[in-house]
Parts: structure tokens; sequence; C-alpha cells
């Protein structure tokens, strides 16, 4: 987790969550059942998902917290890794919307940033891929560890980071991976990317990666 925000308290940390209320551990491991098997139907509604995803919060995080690998946590919890789904984890885990947070912030302070780059020679075209590969070289990071540029599938896994990070397959295509597994690839906005990129790594409490911590600490200000 970025140690900005780690905070421990005796023994329990602050993205803990007890299972707690009227519902028994039974009862919501059945809950999590149904959620597996209308992933496999293809055809959930999507309103009922959402209750359930809300309902199982607290076993989500128990299972995330314990240290499951993503690729058992994707089994186990597969609609926590559709872009909706992980957003609304994410807001509730810290109390706001990464996604329009970003949004917001990148709206605001874009052409301010980029007249900046620009005057330090590091501007690197418009939009906000190109803003954050911008703010990478001013730190002179590397963009490797969150940007993976026109990787071809059958090789990505060779050279991805285990920390979240992004396939670019074109304009308006992009993948997420994370444990150097693609875990969300339909993916179709820049700033959709970003966000859940970014929320992979407080939902899986996963520290920023040192080649890249000076952007996304950055980012997160």
């Amino acid at each position: 987790m970025p140690s900005k925000l780690m905070d421990v308290l005796g023994e329990k940390k602050w993205w803990d969550v007890a299972v707690e209320g009227t519902e028994s551990r039974a009862e919501l491991l059945s809950k999590r059942n149904e959620l597996k098997s209308a992933f496999k139907t293809h055809d959930p509604q999507e309103s009922s998902v959402r209750k359930l995803m809300a309902e199982t919060y607290p076993i989500q995080r128990e299972t995330i917290n314990d240290g499951t690998n993503v690729k058992v946590l994707k089994e186990e919890w597969p609609f926590l890794f559709e872009a909706a789904h992980l957003f609304d984890h994410a807001s509730r885990l810290l109390g706001f919307s990464v996604q329009n947070k970003l949004a917001q912030e990148l709206s605001k302070k874009e052409p301010g940033i980029n007249n900046f780059l620009d005057t330090k020679g590091m501007k690197m075209g418009e939009g906000s891929v190109q803003l954050i590969c911008g703010i990478v070289r001013y730190f002179k990071e590397n963009p490797d560890h969150l940007f993976c540029k026109n990787e071809d599938s059958a090789d990505a896994e060779l050279s991805l980071p285990c920390t979240p990070c992004i396939l670019i397959r074109g304009d308006h295509l992009f993948e997420i991976a994370v444990d150097q597994e693609v875990v969300n690839d339909h993916i179709t906005s820049p700033i959709v990317a970003l966000s859940y990129a970014f929320c992979l790594f407080y939902v899986c409490n996963i520290e920023y990666p040192k080649e890249m911590s000076l952007t996304l600490e950055f980012m997160q200000r």
C-alpha cells in the first residue's frame, strides 16, 4: 500500500473490514457463489450484481488482505475486475471516486502542467497518457512501470512489471495487468485506464514501484 496512506492502529490496518451485522459468513459466501455463477452466464443483471458486490464487500477485503494472488482473486471475485465494480470498491475503500477525481483534476490542471513541461522541453503531446509520460520524464523515472506500448499479447507476460500497468493496444484500446496477469482487456478510455490502474494500487494493497514512485505520488496528491 502507498506508504503515505498506510496507518496501523495496533494490529488493525485502516483497510481491514470486519464481517459484522446480521448476515453470517455462510450467507456472504453464498452470495459470492451467486456472483461467480452470474459471471459465468455472461448475462448478469447489473443492479443485482452491484447489490451483491456491495453486500459482500467485507469478505472481498478479507480475501485481498489475506494476500491472495491475483489469479485466484480473479477466480473468486471476477466482477471485482470489471471497471464499474472496481471503482465502486475503491470509492467505498477510500471515501471518494478515483475516476471522477482524476478526471476533474486533469481537466483543471492539464493545461498548466503541459505549459510547465513545455518550458522544460518535456511536453510529450496532447492527452492524459502523454501528460503522465511528460511528468515521468520530468522526474527522470521509467514509464515502462506504468505503460507498456504495442506489446504482442503472446510476449506481454515476459516484460510486464508485477505492479499495476496499462498495456496500450491502440488509440482507444487498453488492457490492465497486475502481478503480470491481464485482469481487464476491454477498456476504451485513457482516463478509465489510468483510474483503473490507480485504483488497483489501493484495492490490492500494492506499494508504488520505486521506478515510478515520484510520478504516482504526484498524481496521488
